[in-house]
């Protein structure tokens, strides 16, 4: 899925179909939406029929709340993965011997690499390669 230019705010607010508006100007049908205080032009076209729009609208409330749901399972694997980091730390500040820790700390983060391991332990990757044989 292609990220859009807009904040994660304004994709908040694209999502609510309060801040949408579909009416007739006197010509055609417009589809405007509402980010601060005034109403925009929310495409470059307009139509004749309204039903065109809002199912346009109707597409693009989906994909915008799509997006913003993957943004925030990505904040919230950041958030983990900090939380994982901050328990490695612990572990390595802890009295247990360096071959223990890196057990540890492998299980806890099985997807990180021996540098990262050597980084938090503050010793050798070859010394994280011994502990792990």
């Amino acid at each position: 899925m292609n990220r859009t230019s807009w904040s994660d705010s304004d994709l908040e607010k694209l999502t609510n179909r309060d801040n949408h508006r579909i009416r007739y100007n006197g010509f055609e049908y417009v589809w405007e939406h509402r980010l601060s205080s005034k109403w925009e032009l929310q495409t470059e076209y307009t139509k004749k029929d309204w039903g065109e729009l809002y199912k346009n609208l109707n597409i693009w409330i989906s994909s915008w709340q799509k997006e913003l749901d993957q943004r925030k399972v990505k904040i919230s694997d950041f958030k983990e993965n900090l939380k994982k980091t901050d328990k490695a730390i612990k572990i390595a500040n802890s009295p247990y011997k360096t071959r223990k820790k890196v057990q540890l700390i492998k299980e806890l983060m099985p997807k990180e690499s021996v540098q990262f391991i050597a980084d938090i332990l503050q010793i050798t990757r070859q010394a994280v390669y011994k502990s792990l044989r």
